[in-house]
């Protein structure tokens, strides 16, 4: 299953970092992409399949290439309608991250909102 998380990398300040972020992301195998970079927060979210990768591999990657997640945040998503949560386990596995929720609407709730208006 395909997971999209984001995370706070230390050193993740401009354009040349996220190019180097981005290539040690897409070195581990599992990733589906690099979506979006918050050179404010210094966050970089991604998606992966959880079946090919696992948070760890992402941060052992960056670590090698340089970049720290330690002290990083580990983005968990809640369903404003249906309250499922997506990241859940990643935010078990990831013990030296710090948690934190954002709301959105999920893929199925989207599809069914669409449905409704047609």
């Amino acid at each position: 299953m395909q997971k999209k998380i984001t995370w706070t990398v230390d050193g993740l300040t401009d354009e040349e970092s996220s190019k180097k972020i981005g290539h040690a992301l897409q070195e581990v195998w599992g990733i589906v992409s690099v979506d979006d970079f918050h050179f404010p927060r210094s966050e970089v979210t991604f998606t992966y399949d959880d079946v090919a990768a696992a948070p760890r591999d992402f941060r052992e990657s960056l670590k090698e290439h340089g970049f720290d997640t330690n002290g990083g945040s580990l983005m968990t998503k809640v369903c404003e309608i249906c309250g499922v949560v997506e990241g859940e386990e990643e935010a078990e596995e990831a013990s030296d991250t710090m948690s934190r929720s954002i709301l959105h609407v999920c893929d199925s709730c989207r599809s069914n909102w669409a449905r409704t208006e047609e």
